[in-house]
């Protein structure tokens, strides 16, 4: 099932009205976002270390489009062995985790999948972020070929998610092999499954507390996106700042007239 069978899945089966009712704790998360646990979580499981962590590291701006997160026992999520998913402005993750830590890194891959809904075209549009995976993958293709391994070429080149390919990397050739074989060629080996999961995985690595320097070396285009997105951000959030003033005032330059 692609993430778009699953999304497709959630809006379909009703499933925001089914969690909503069923919902039996409830937290907030930038005083703009509901969080549920409908079923409980590990004993002593630290939620509130979770949560204070991701309003410290992530700005305010990077969440707009998240309404809710779900966490639970979620069947689908079970069914394909998916720790989170993000769809429809929701985060659903499974009630399940093996740390804070861990819980805290699912969320922040889920921001950066939810960021596309907004931003397809800045993070997309112009094309280079798509290049500079597709070469990674090409290069992954030739270093599997000298080890062994058997793939289509054109299966590398395919920038889109692919079900059978995700397979490969992960059940047949294995994450340590390409650790192994292609050090430091993406952030981790999730990256190369996708490029959407790219630019996910160097988000989640930029808000984990990666060594940044060490983000730009291995991907400096993706790297370039995120630093573009942060100050994009922070810019709006000035100017918004600056407008809120001048209506106080009693007046507006908000477009610059």
């Amino acid at each position: 099932m692609t993430r778009q069978n699953l999304t497709d899945y959630i809006k379909d089966s009703a499933a925001r009205e089914f969690l909503a009712e069923h919902k039996a704790k409830k937290y907030r998360i930038f005083d703009s976002i509901e969080l549920y646990i409908n079923e409980p979580l590990p004993k002593d499981f630290d939620l509130e270390k979770v949560l204070k962590k991701i309003q410290k590291n992530i700005p305010e701006h990077f969440v707009s489009q998240i309404d809710m997160i779900m966490i639970g026992d979620i069947p689908m999520l079970k069914k394909k062995e998916m720790d989170a998913f993000y769809a429809e402005g929701i985060i659903y993750l499974m009630n399940n985790p093996s740390s804070p830590d861990d819980m805290y890194d699912d969320i922040i891959h889920e921001i950066a999948h939810s960021l596309e809904s907004g931003l397809a075209e800045f993070i997309y549009g112009d094309g280079q972020l798509e290049y500079e995976f597709v070469s990674k993958r090409k290069m992954l293709y030739h270093l599997l070929v000298q080890h062994g391994y058997q793939r289509s070429q054109i299966d590398f080149i395919n920038a889109d998610y692919n079900e059978s390919f995700d397979n490969f990397l992960y059940k047949e050739v294995g994450y340590d092999t390409i650790r192994n074989i292609a050090p430091n060629l993406f952030l981790s080996p999730y990256g190369a499954t996708s490029l959407r999961e790219y630019w996910a995985n160097g988000f989640e690595a930029m808000y984990v507390g990666q060594d940044k320097d060490y983000i730009k070396r291995v991907s400096p285009k993706l790297y370039e996106k995120l630093e573009q997105l942060y100050y994009m951000g922070r810019f709006d959030a000035e100017s918004e700042m600056a407008y809120d003033m001048e209506e106080e005032k009693g007046w507006s330059n908000k477009h610059g007239y």
